[in-house]
């Protein structure tokens, strides 16, 4: 099984090759954007955070009564583009190794729930590797542009910047809504998406994902469990019942769903047979 699992994540890094420079990239244009935003609010760049980056980054949007969703609403790009990027990543190496060089290791292995499983870690170390990347070139920049290395943020100009107007919670309460759950929440989204990826297709695994996303975006509730990666939809930062505890269950419940049906189904998948 170690052997497996290692020869996946070579596989599945060298299937995405360039690719793996976009969350990268990701992190370098939201310190940019940051820096931006800080200017046109008036703030002094150097009394910048760390902290207050990474909430820059996954704030997501802002809670708003659904009525008034045409006049509040506005697109999180940044916090979408994560979504992208990930699911992007994650959405062709498995099909594609089923009708290639993964059918040679399948025979060899002479186990279908190992190489499903296999497929599961790697799925989750390209989910880790995007957010360490993301996160790196987030340290890296608040470096180079002169802010502090700290993850204390200023709610004052939180509200400014972020529209995080209050925050009833501590620091280690925002490490997790921040720095954690969005990793959680990836993690299964993307376990989701591989078994839908499985059952239908690459693209119909993309679109069914990134519009729960685009929903999630736009409806505060739990029942669109991306709504627990945004800090800003967090019970402690606005009036909803979206709880960090909650998400966490949620996410469990999603990743042993995906991951306990992708292998009963792969158990029945005709790897001989391509649907063109």
């Amino acid at each position: 099984m170690g052997k497996l699992i290692i020869h996946d994540i070579k596989q599945g890094f060298v299937h995405n090759g360039p690719r793996l420079l976009l969350p990268v990239a990701i992190g370098i244009i939201a310190a940019l954007i940051f820096k931006r935003t800080y200017d046109l609010n008036g703030f002094d760049c150097s009394q910048a955070t760390l902290m207050e980056m990474i909430i820059f980054m996954y704030k997501g949007e802002k809670y708003f009564p659904l009525e008034q969703l045409k006049d509040m609403y506005t697109l999180p790009a940044l916090w979408l583009s994560v979504q992208i990027v990930i699911s992007y990543l994650v959405g062709s190496y498995m099909k594609n190794d089923i009708y290639t060089y993964g059918q040679q290791v399948l025979m060899r292995c002479k186990n279908r729930w190992k190489w499903y499983l296999s497929k599961c870690v790697w799925n989750v170390m390209t989910v880790l590797y995007c957010y360490i990347a993301i996160d790196a070139a987030i340290v890296i920049m608040t470096k180079i542009l002169g802010m502090k290395i700290s993850l204390s943020y200023d709610l004052d100009r939180m509200a400014q910047v972020s529209e995080l107007y209050f925050f009833e919670g501590t620091t280690k309460q925002m490490i997790r809504l921040a720095i954690i759950m969005p990793v959680v929440i990836s993690i299964a989204v993307s376990l989701f998406q591989m078994l839908i990826s499985l059952i239908f297709s690459d693209i119909i695994g993309f679109i069914v994902v990134q519009t729960k996303a685009i929903f999630a975006t736009m409806i505060a509730n739990g029942a669109l469990f991306f709504n627990y990666g945004m800090v800003l939809r967090s019970k402690l930062s606005s009036p909803t019942d979206i709880k960090y505890s909650t998400g966490c269950v949620v996410c469990l419940i999603i990743a042993i769903i995906s991951v306990v049906t992708g292998v009963i189904y792969f158990g029945r998948f005709d790897v001989l047979s391509k649907d063109d």
